[in-house]
């Protein structure tokens, strides 16, 4: 199986796959989810993922691991795989290091523990960046409208919908871990990982955001699996 690239696009399709997986017992990257693929071949999370992405990206990569056959066995051709530069610096660290290794292009980013998650998620992430062109990301939000910006989630959002912090600052509550970033942010993540800032959610929050309010279904495609308990053949949505 080869992976239906996009072609004519400048955005790069990372996985993050360097996680230790301790609440699964068992490495998250490498479980196989029954007819997860076209004709319904049974791939592992991590195959799921790079899938999902392809379509609407010029390259796949994977980042927190150098990928061997047991990660992928359905790809004819492994992707290119990064080990973070620094590791111990979560999610952010992963980006970071995909940034310094793609040159000047959009990275569209997600979770290698996303079992439900389908390419019409990741096109309407796409779409929302269109209409967006000068927002540093674009993410998922589980409330507040469609469209706001960092440090604008307005005060009739529902009170899930935002993480009020010891400051009294209202943070957006992201949906799940499908974020596309801009290389407009890169310097911002930069100095947040110098600072020690490792949280996804505060340095979505601190850059210009663009804040997408996901439904029932987007929020379903984007549970992620942590524990044994989590794991579900994946929707037909």
């Amino acid at each position: 199986m080869e992976l239906d690239l996009a072609s004519g696009v400048r955005r790069i399709g990372v996985v993050l796959a360097g996680g230790m997986s301790v609440r699964m017992g068992r490495d998250k990257a490498r479980i196989v989810s029954p007819r997860s693929g076209s004709g319904g071949a049974a791939l592992t999370w991590l195959e799921h993922a790079l899938t999902c992405l392809a379509p609407f990206v010029e390259e796949c990569h994977v980042v927190g691991r150098t990928l061997t056959r047991d990660d992928c066995p359905n790809l004819a051709t492994l992707p290119s795989s990064w080990p973070d530069g620094i590791r111990g610096r979560g999610p952010l660290g992963g980006i970071e290091t995909a940034f310094a290794a793609s040159g000047d292009r959009d990275l569209i980013v997600a979770a290698c523990d996303l079992p439900q998650l389908a390419p019409w998620v990741v096109d309407r992430l796409v779409a929302e960046g269109e209409r967006a062109p000068g927002a540093d990301a674009v993410a998922f939000t589980d409330g507040g409208r469609v469209g706001a910006h960092a440090g604008a989630i307005t005060d009739d959002a529902s009170p899930a919908s935002a993480i009020v912090t010891a400051a009294g600052e209202r943070r957006p509550l992201l949906a799940g871990f499908l974020v596309l970033f801009r290389p407009t942010c890169r310097d911002g993540m930069t100095s947040a990982l110098d600072a020690g800032v490792y949280g996804l959610q505060r340095f979505l929050s601190s850059i210009d955001t663009r804040w997408v309010s996901a439904d029932e279904r987007i929020r379903f495609a984007l549970r992620p699996a942590n524990t044994p308990e989590d794991i579900e053949p994946p929707s037909t949505l």
